[in-house]
């Protein structure tokens, strides 16, 4: 018993299915911990290896899918790197991917009161030849 109120629904579900206790999922931890220990086949020293074993085997899964999602998460990176060293032009300039500097926190606002659009034009266009973004024709 001392070791039930510690264990969670997974882990007590999986003691019943080990001592051979019918119990539906969807019941409260407290009637399947009743089920348990009012079970024929309880036994305490059972109870601790099964719940033992029962909770190595889940953190071991827990480790496992987070080694796997770690690697999944490199594999990116390294994919991500590689196109990125591959992406050069003709004459072996790098291009990047994208501007450095975000074109909005640079470029002043148009002044719609004064109708200045020639001046946000090139204001624009120099901002922009800052920030690197590759001209298109």
């Amino acid at each position: 018993m001392a070791h039930l109120p510690k264990s969670n629904k997974p882990d007590l579900l999986e003691i019943c299915e080990e001592i051979g206790v019918e119990v539906d999922p969807s019941s409260k931890d407290a009637e399947i911990k009743k089920l348990i220990l009012n079970s024929q086949l309880y036994a305490v020293e059972e109870e601790k290896i099964i719940l033992d074993r029962v909770i190595s085997d889940r953190k071991e899964q827990e480790r496992i899918a987070r080694e796997a999602k770690q690697h999944e998460l490199e594999m990116k990176k390294l994919e991500l790197s590689q196109r990125n060293q591959s992406l050069n032009d003709e004459s072996g300039r790098r291009i990047d991917l994208g501007p450095k500097i975000q074109l909005i926190q640079i470029t002043p606002k148009l002044d719609e009161n004064n109708n200045e659009m020639g001046l946000y034009l090139i204001n624009f266009d120099s901002k922009a030849e800052l920030a690197q973004v590759p001209k298109k024709d």
